[in-house]
């Protein structure tokens, strides 16, 4: 298995793929898609703005980014790109036309008309607004909560209860609509960690997720840290902790009490210096750091009072010398680190792995970490310090990294060479391909588009062309 540490680059959920026969393509450095059968037959000219994954045996088709249809893999068109927005839910399709919102069968046939201003999907219901208010359905579209609400809020994915809203008052009430804490509250937040908090007349409620009221309070702040610690805010400003009966655990002390992380508090004293005490209020790292902070890999990056970052461990001792403008949490088994605007990786027992000489350091998969500097882009090998194994005007890895969610852990990455010309190489550097196209874009569904001798042709994986027909 690859292990992958990423440092700057951002991933999307994958979706569910299927076979198709059709393959999508892209005109390398315009937005216009189309579809080729296998043979290379053109099914659909690239005309649309975009195509979708295959999933369900379908494409959703964007003729603009507001105009989405639906076709099949051999071209003929399902829905016509005539909707706002299409959203394939596997068992249902979402759709939205002019403003208003209903729900399709696996068969494209209307189960729920296009009536609501407001339809969210959730596993086990819907949250909608129907004329103007708010109620929830059952998946079966019957009501469960009537559409008489100002406002539905739904804040976790583990639970079945709402939080409503009408007339500057909130309540809470579960999917059957039985009301669990009248409507009377200026405010109410949760649940986190199976709890709620209320707000009524300048004072604080916490209850459990049944609607019991677990105690009442004139604390000016309230912050859930675990199912039995809260930390709350007296009238001098001042924070401590209570757990579920109202018991003082940490007496009020601190300025701010961050979050328990690894069984313990951080948190900063009035001088305005973090640390961390435990559940007695021991101090178990000494308060001389100037940011909050957290612990991964049981190591925490810190900032002294020098304004410079180093990392400690869970005892408070320094694992790295404090000398980095910048240090982040770890990421697998190397954390990023920055000085004088150049970057490097250290490693969980704080030796710089990569020395601070790069522009950019993106992502470590095994060993090899993609790096920039001067604009050039490198593959090192962290296993040969500094060793350069490959280098390029340009490598593409984000695109790389979004099909290994999608378990395709052998697509070829895209990369354009210092005569400006394209090809694709795997994680370690190695020539996939010839670099010998003018332009070339990414992998989609097993073959890329590239311009090669004057015309757009596909590959596959190989450099094998795809006869155009």
């Amino acid at each position: 298995m690859k292990r992958i540490y990423l440092f700057i680059l951002g991933l999307c959920t994958p979706a569910i793929l299927s076979a198709q026969a059709s393959i999508r393509f892209k005109v390398p450095g315009q937005d216009l898609w189309g579809l080729k059968d296998r043979s290379g037959k053109t099914v659909v000219p690239a005309t649309y703005s975009s195509i979708g994954k295959f999933k369900n045996g379908r494409y959703i088709i964007y003729k603009t980014s507001f105009e989405t249809g639906m076709m099949n893999e051999y071209g003929q068109i399902l829905l016509p790109p005539t909707y706002s927005s299409i959203y394939d839910l596997d068992s249902i399709v979402q759709v939205r036309k002019d403003g208003k919102s209903g729900i399709l069968n696996r068969d494209l046939k209307e189960v729920l008309p296009l009536q609501y201003q407001h339809l969210q999907h959730f596993d086990s219901f819907y949250i909608a607004k129907y004329a103007g208010k708010f109620g929830v359905l059952n998946p079966d579209f019957s009501i469960a909560i009537p559409f008489e609400h100002g406002i539905v809020y739904h804040n976790s994915i583990y639970s079945r209860q709402f939080l409503l809203y009408d007339n500057g008052k909130y309540a809470l009430a579960d999917i059957r609509n039985k009301i669990l804490v009248p409507q009377e509250y200026e405010f109410i937040s949760g649940p986190q960690y199976g709890l709620y908090v209320g707000m009524k007349d300048g004072k604080i409620t916490l209850f459990d997720d049944k609607g019991k009221k677990l105690w009442n309070s004139d604390y000016k702040d309230c912050i859930i840290l675990d199912a039995d610690h809260i930390a709350v805010k007296n009238a001098e400003d001042i924070y401590g902790v209570v757990n579920r009966t109202g018991k003082i655990v940490i007496p009020f002390q601190y300025h701010i009490i961050s979050a328990i992380n690894e069984d313990m508090y951080i948190v900063q004293n009035t001088r305005n210096l973090w640390g961390v005490v435990n559940a007695t209020n021991k101090v178990v790292i000494p308060f001389d750091y100037a940011e909050s902070f957290a612990f991964k890999k049981k190591i925490a990056p810190v900032k002294n009072s020098k304004q410079l970052y180093g990392y400690i461990n869970k005892l408070g001792k320094p694992v790295t010398d404090f000398i980095y403008d910048k240090a982040n949490l770890f990421s697998g088994d190397y954390a990023l680190v920055t000085k004088n605007n150049l970057s490097g990786l250290v490693d969980v027992q704080g030796k710089e792995v990569l020395p601070l000489k790069y522009d950019i350091v993106s992502v470590v998969i095994d060993n090899h970490v993609y790096v920039i500097k001067n604009k050039e882009h490198f593959i090192l090998d962290l296993s040969k310090p500094d060793a350069v194994v490959k280098k390029y005007d340009y490598i593409d890895i984000g695109d790389y990294l979004q099909h290994l969610l999608d378990e395709k852990a052998d697509y070829p990455i895209l990369a354009r060479n210092k005569d400006g010309q394209y090809g694709y190489i795997d994680a370690k550097g190695n020539e996939l391909t010839p670099f010998m196209y003018y332009n070339a874009g990414s992998f989609i569904d097993d073959h890329a588009s590239v311009m090669y001798k004057g015309a757009l042709v596909l590959i596959d994986k190989h450099g094998n062309i795809l006869p155009e027909r």
